[in-house]
């Protein structure tokens, strides 16, 4: 069904448009909310948060654009304010350098290998869910979901620069975080990358 169908019914309030929309984008919001949050709970919880932010904010969709992404964007907002409310502390370091510093380093995206390979997957998993809320989620907006540093600042609602700087720190912390564990079990990030 298109969309503008979809969302009209919606804001009609049609409860067989809910059933469709709830079968249609739950199990994908589900899915990327578990990406978002690491924690299966917690993404069920903000999952519900979600269809109640989109409904409450239903009038004000004016169309422009795809209705998944106005929906994915509501979802990626739910789980920054679960994220603020878990954790009110802010990285001093990231709040006090300056942007333009992030804008000239770079580190190099993480090979889709590592995110593809059974082999790896549960210890990238395990990974993501010790970086801080804000690495994680420029690790999975720019490098999991293929977002651009601009398309991922409009989600978050920052500069790019500080995604920038969040994507560069959480590629080389989670690259040593998977060194680490692939040393202790006898291997090395080289020969992972070699098996492909």
């Amino acid at each position: 069904m298109r969309d503008d169908i979809l969302v009209d019914r919606l804001k009609e309030r049609d409860p067989r448009a809910f059933d469709e929309f709830y079968q249609e984008f739950s199990p994908k919001l589900l899915r990327r909310l578990m990406r978002l949050t690491g924690d299966a709970h917690v993404a069920e919880d903000c999952l519900q948060q979600v269809f109640s932010e989109m409904f409450r904010c239903l009038p004000s969709y004016r169309g422009e654009g795809e209705f998944a992404a106005w929906v994915n964007r509501i979802a990626t907002n739910v789980a920054m304010n679960t994220f603020r409310k878990q954790t009110r502390i802010r990285d001093f370091w990231e709040r006090t350098t300056p942007e333009e510093v992030y804008e000239r380093q770079s580190a190099p995206p993480l090979p889709d290998e590592l995110f593809s390979q059974e082999e790896t997957k549960a210890l990238v998993a395990q990974s993501l869910k010790k970086l801080s809320s804000r690495k994680r989620m420029a690790i999975l907006l720019v490098d999991l979901e293929g977002h651009s540093l601009e398309e991922a600042a409009s989600q978050l609602g920052v500069p790019p620069g500080t995604v920038a700087s969040r994507l560069y720190h959480a590629r080389n912390d989670l690259k040593a975080m998977i060194s680490r564990e692939l040393a202790r079990r006898g291997s090395s990030f080289e020969d992972l990358m070699s098996k492909s």
